[in-house]
């Protein structure tokens, strides 16, 4: 069984918990699941995200994976 399949597995066990019963790693890997979809659905309909790395520079991540910097202007 590949990790992903597990990790698949887990999300779904945790999905069935009351959400009194998950501790805070289950909730967060439940987060972590809806932000991806979100960002999935977005791409599927042509939304560009906003990723920033680990230095806090801000970039546009286009559904193409394209990944362009957003410049901050100053008026």
């Amino acid at each position: 069984m590949s990790d992903d399949s597990h990790k698949e597995l887990d999300v779904e066990a945790i999905k069935k918990k009351e959400l009194s019963e998950m501790t805070i790693e289950e909730r967060n890997i439940l987060a972590q699941e809806g932000v991806q979809n979100a960002i999935n659905d977005m791409h599927a309909h042509g939304v560009a995200t906003v990723e920033v790395d680990s230095n806090g520079k801000r970039y546009l991540r286009h559904p193409d994976s394209q990944l362009i910097p957003i410049i901050k202007r100053i008026y």
